[in-house]
């Protein structure tokens, strides 16, 4: 091949990227072209949902479109994910994913594939939160400390409930296996269901969130421990389980995913504006006290991306271990 045409054949080629470029810059500059929906494998009426709808007021102002959410319960969350994985890849459907949905289920479930970068792209680090560990008076336990006897006392007769492929249920799990008490895990399919369970007796253990409060105040519940690396706003009194002596820090977490496929441009645009939204002090305020949630880590897609991946390290064993098989 003569240097006339090697040098066409790279004018074409550089011609052709650079107008892929080009094309893309523009449809980030466009987008959003209409209401960006989001959705949300759990129910309505969460405190998740309430508190996005905070989120969504504000990033309509800089899209110039709604930010619509999209609540699509059942399949253990995952008919978000089928929804997003049939919508064309051009940031206009999110999914608001769960660290369940993200990383135990597809470790617990060999049909389930959902593997960063490859299925999905990650978007933005939205909020997360710690779980308490609340137990039912009847086990006459007032700390960890006496939990775990009550529960070396009576092996396998302390239920722990969670929700079924949810976060609760998988924390559950790593905290019977790093203190190696002898406990009995109930699957539910909602956490309400378990905390009501849970009043009445039926079960006497949980990982729940912050509505436990009002229980745990009216004295129907007792409140252990927190699961965060420092105490938690709705429950300063209580101490973390790390305080304790149980080497266990987690949170429940959300993020936004777009589809596989879906520009640079376009994720690097829904990035800025939901961590420009997401560091305003007056929302950040009003989320830990309304809801006891923070925001603010693993800014870039590229740090939220890293963050699931050392995740899945951390879940893998515990689960492996477990022989936890979800369908």
């Amino acid at each position: 091949m003569n240097i006339s045409k090697l040098l066409s054949r790279f004018i074409a080629t550089t011609s052709v990227v650079c107008i892929a470029a080009l094309a893309s810059a523009a449809t980030a500059q466009s987008f959003p072209a209409k209401p960006i929906s989001v959705v949300f494998g759990g129910g309505t009426g969460t405190p998740v949902e309430s508190a996005f709808r905070l989120i969504a007021a504000e990033a309509a102002k800089p899209f110039g479109q709604p930010v619509i959410w999209d609540s699509r319960p059942g399949a253990n969350g995952r008919l978000s994910i089928n929804a997003l994985r049939s919508a064309p890849p051009d940031g206009h459907m999110l999914a608001m994913a769960t660290d369940a949905i993200l990383i135990s289920q597809p470790l617990s479930d060999p049909e389930f594939q959902l593997q960063v970068g490859k299925h999905y792209a990650p978007v933005a680090f939205m909020l997360e939160f710690p779980s308490v560990l609340t137990v039912h008076p009847s086990t006459g336990a007032k700390d960890l400390k006496g939990l775990i006897a009550h529960a070396k006392a009576n092996p396998g007769k302390l239920n722990i409930a969670g929700v079924a492929g949810g976060s609760g249920y998988f924390v559950a799990e790593r905290f019977r296996q790093t203190t190696g008490i002898n406990v009995t895990l109930v699957p539910y399919k909602g956490s309400p269901q378990a905390l009501v369970d849970l009043v009445g007796g039926r079960v006497q253990a949980q990982f729940a969130p912050a509505s436990a409060k009002q229980f745990i105040e009216a004295g129907k519940l007792v409140g252990i421990a927190t699961t965060g690396s420092q105490r938690w706003s709705p429950f300063p009194d209580l101490p973390t389980l790390s305080e304790e002596g149980v080497p266990i820090t987690t949170t429940f977490w959300y993020g936004l995913i777009a589809a596989a496929g879906t520009s640079t441009d376009v994720i690097s645009r829904l990035n800025r504006t939901f961590n420009s939204i997401l560091a305003l002090p007056d929302l950040r305020k009003k989320l830990d006290a309304d809801f006891g949630m923070t925001t603010g880590k693993h800014a870039t897609p590229e740090e939220f991306a890293a963050f699931i991946r050392s995740e899945t390290t951390v879940w893998g064993p515990i689960i492996k271990s477990a022989g936890i098989k979800l369908d």
